[in-house]
Parts: structure tokens; C-alpha cells; sequence
């Protein structure tokens, strides 16, 4: 439960959200059903540390996935050399 909760704390940390503001939800994102049963038994002691509203639980892992890819510009220009454009420019 402690890692939960320093979770939360690093994400509102990194939102720029202070503790003092309350948030709509947290989820609890885990295949293991017996580490949520143990979360449940908890969940008013997470709602008051964390200072959410609710708290969902969610076994479901594939949902939540995503990937994001950003190229480095820096160390393709590096490879590339004038072959590599940079990044690209708006039209307008």
C-alpha cells in the first residue's frame, strides 16, 4: 500500500497538483485479486491521503497501455548528419 500511495504523491507531484486540491479518482491498476482486496479494506485511509474522491480498481492492465514515441533529435542529427532534416516545420 505505501508504494500506492507514493505513487499518488509523485503524480500529483508531477501534475503540479498540490494535496491541499482534491482529485476526482485515483485507479488502482493490478491482475493480482488479492493485493485489490487488500486495497479495499484501505481505501478510506488512501481517499484521505491521497485526498481523492473516489477510488477505482481495475484488473484489466492491457486497457490502460499506451506508447508514445518522440524522436531524439539531438542524436539523429549526431547519426544522420545533413541526411536528417530535423524536426519538422508548421505550414501555415
Amino acid at each position: 500500500m505505501q508504494v500506492t500511495l507514493q505513487a499518488a504523491w509523485k503524480l500529483r507531484e508531477k501534475k503540479n497538483t498540490g494535496l491541499r486540491k482534491p482529485v476526482m479518482s485515483l485507479t488502482i491498476i493490478s491482475p493480482d485479486r488479492e493485493l485489490m482486496m487488500n486495497m479495499r479494506r484501505f481505501e478510506d485511509y488512501v481517499i484521505q491521503e491521497v485526498n481523492v474522491s473516489k477510488v477505482i480498481y481495475d484488473m484489466d492492465c492491457d486497457k490502460y497501455k499506451f506508447f508514445k514515441v518522440i524522436p531524439n533529435h539531438k542524436v539523429l542529427g549526431r547519426r544522420l548528419g545533413a541526411v536528417y532534416r530535423g524536426k519538422p516545420k508548421d505550414k501555415k
